[in-house]
């Protein structure tokens, strides 16, 4: 499996129901009576098989996952800690993408060496930012 981030700007709205939300699947992790590890591998199994064999899996919205606190980084350390595993020991996925904003990336990578657990996309980067309706919606 290819683990991979892929570089987002404006902190795009990702819905709490959304099954490829970092945030819902964090939680899901979290909540289950299985060990987190084996909980993710599920999920991520899951996931593929609704996929076509060729199509990524794009986890979106890990910077939900951070948080400016003193333990602020727990949640989007443990997330991707256990992503880098399950791509090192269980290569049935073909390629993991996760979406996080790029200021995001920019200070974990300096603050945390956060590129070891989830590096860079080696293709040319593809920058995801909400559409202009979605963001008229929002501002009424």
């Amino acid at each position: 499996m290819s683990l991979e981030a892929v570089l987002t700007v404006g902190w795009p709205e990702v819905s709490a129901d959304d099954p490829y939300s970092a945030k819902a699947l964090h939680e899901a992790c979290q909540s289950s009576d299985k060990q987190y590890h084996q909980q993710l591998l599920a999920i991520l199994t899951e996931l593929q098989q609704t996929l076509d064999g060729r199509q990524p899996i794009v986890i979106k919205g890990m910077e939900q996952l951070f948080r400016r606190r003193a333990d602020g980084f727990g949640d989007i350390k443990q997330f991707a800690g256990t992503l880098s595993e399950v791509d090192a020991f269980n290569p049935v996925f073909e390629t993991v993408q996760c979406e996080i904003d790029a200021f995001a990336y920019a200070f974990l990578k300096k603050a945390k060496n956060f590129d070891f657990f989830l590096p860079e996309t080696r293709e040319k980067k593809r920058i995801v930012s909400p559409t202009l309706s979605a963001m008229a919606a929002r501002n009424g």
